[in-house]
């Protein structure tokens, strides 16, 4: 550098020049070395991802619903049942919002019907619970006959593999061989017997195999044809093991066998033959054994709730029919507006008594919206007459009616929301969130877990959700999903309440590592 500002001073033409070239160099060294510090930053970089509990994402779930605009101005009020007036909540000229009470009739009756249609709901979920434990106590009793089966299966296999190299085969001279060859006089058996001898090498490499396959997760018909195949051989066995019995009782002493080497053969015949029918006795008893497991596991299902048609599930939806039928007749009896607005007319006092359809109030707002959407029943216990709704993103609302029952046509239920907007027209279509927070925060052994879309990855083979180790290094975990509630996904296995997941998967890999935001 000293040099070339040397040169430039000797030669002051070229001073502009070299000037430019000087400064040239410096600028691309700068520009290097920040190049160098913004590859260097970008290399250290990590994805930033936010974990959260499992048990808050359920219960923070937004219901998503799509809803259509209707412009309601006035509305008269009248009474849906018939009683005494206990209490007026308004006054003439009062302003109200949508949903509020506006007068009360006795229902002492209606809240006793109530009260026992709640009883015998929960009564009929206890029977369930109880019904649930047999149908368990059933499973556990047909797994440790399948145990029982496995067990018996195999100790078959082991005293029938020990009687044919033990004690049949001293009567063959190669008994391995294609022609075993039979080593006393067989009178006329020896072509039966020779076969019968190659038929079991075969008999028992099947037999091998398949033993070495069972499981008690395994379906009860292939223990049980496993149980079958292992009774026929044993019984094939048994049938060749009487032929030698008496060819033994007819053999004359020779120069095979003694006297004794005969009466020894005699006996381990006779205990041969034993331990046979000793096979047949264990493995028909497995087999019964597992047939009636099967049997009371079918007839507990029948009476528990894991079966989609049982007793214990049509008690269950027949004592909620009665809740639900109770809680409407309860609901009639509470005059509600549907709309925010003026109280124009009141035609009721507190003591008067009154019958369907007598007029009550008559209210007014010329602002007033109405929109009618559609959940399913499985919601229903997610929505409240009272409840907030988000409209569009923008506007606030509240939930002022439900159906009792469902809509036969489209088989959901209908719900009315109203909110206060000059924004929206009649026969607008608007998108409807209800908060998480009308929803419980808490997640029981009774609460589905229910978790954002976003956090599922979907791969080839399976789906998963990420949770982050001590490392900093995201671990997968397979779900079995559920049915979709809207922005949210019921998961069914795979995950529990107090696991924290990542709520955005998308983009990311088993074994990635990244950064955790608070």
């Amino acid at each position: 550098m000293n040099n070339i500002i040397r040169k430039l001073k000797q030669n002051p033409k070229s001073s502009v020049i070299g000037g430019a070239i000087l400064l040239a160099v410096i600028v691309l060294v700068i520009i290097k070395l920040n190049a160098t510090e913004e590859v260097a930053a970008t290399e250290e970089r990590l994805p930033a991802v936010r974990v959260a509990r499992v048990a808050e994402l359920s219960g923070s779930s937004d219901l998503s619903l799509i809803g259509t605009v209707a412009s309601v101005n006035e509305v008269k009020l009248e009474s849906e049942a018939s009683g005494r007036v206990t209490r007026v909540f308004v006054g003439l000229g009062d302003t109200v919002r949508a949903g509020q009470t506006i007068a009360t009739i006795e229902n002492a009756a209606e809240n006793a019907a109530l009260l026992q249609a709640q009883g015998s709901y929960e009564a009929a979920l206890a029977a369930a619970a109880r019904s649930d434990i047999g149908v368990n106590d059933a499973g556990a009793s047909l797994t440790a006959a399948k145990q029982g089966a496995i067990s018996a299966n195999r100790a078959a296999l082991s005293s029938w593999t020990s009687v044919l190299f033990n004690t049949v085969d001293e009567l063959f001279s190669n008994p391995r061989a294609e022609t075993p060859g039979v080593r006393i006089s067989a009178n006329g058996n020896s072509f039966t017997l020779n076969r019968e001898r190659v038929a079991m090498t075969t008999q028992l490499n099947d037999w091998q195999k398949s033993s070495e396959s069972l499981s008690e997760n395994m379906a009860s018909t292939n223990l049980l044809a496993t149980l079958d195949s292992a009774i026929l051989r044993n019984a094939r066995l048994s049938a060749m093991l009487d032929i030698f019995i008496e060819l033994l009782a007819r053999q004359n002493t020779d120069d095979v066998f003694t006297v004794a080497e005969l009466s020894r053969l005699q006996s381990a015949f006779a205990s041969a033959k034993t331990t046979l029918n000793g096979n047949r006795s264990s493995l028909e008893t497995a087999k019964t054994n597992l047939i009636r497991a099967e049997e009371s596991l079918s007839s507990a299902q029948v009476g528990g709730t894991g079966t989609a048609v049982s007793s214990a599930n049509a008690a269950v939806k027949q004592a909620l029919g009665s809740l639900r039928a109770a809680e409407a007749n309860y609901a009639k009896t509470i005059i509600r507006t549907p709309i925010g607005g003026t109280v124009n007319t009141l035609s009721i006092r507190a003591g008067d008594y009154v019958t369907q359809r007598t007029p009550v109030s008559n209210i007014a707002n010329n602002n007033a919206i109405e929109i009618t959407s559609y959940i399913g029943v499985n919601d229903r216990d997610r929505v409240s007459i009272g409840s907030s709704v988000l409209v569009d993103g923008k506007y606030t609302g509240t939930v002022s009616a439900i159906a009792p029952g469902i809509d036969p046509t489209t088989k959901k239920v209908e719900v009315k929301i109203q909110t206060e907007t000059d924004k929206l027209a009649s026969g607008d279509t608007v998108s409807l969130s209800i908060s998480g927070d009308q929803i419980a925060t808490e997640v029981n052994v009774d609460t589905p877990i229910v978790v954002p879309v976003s956090a599922l990855k979907v791969e080839t083979d399976r789906i998963v959700v990420f949770t982050v180790n001590a490392d900093g290094v995201l671990e997968a975990h397979k779900v079995e999903e559920g049915p979709l509630q809207g922005t949210h996904i019921m998961i069914m296995s795979g995950i529990t309440a107090d696991m924290e997941i990542v709520t955005d998967a998308r983009g990311l890999n088993a074994g990635d590592k990244v950064e955790v935001l608070n």
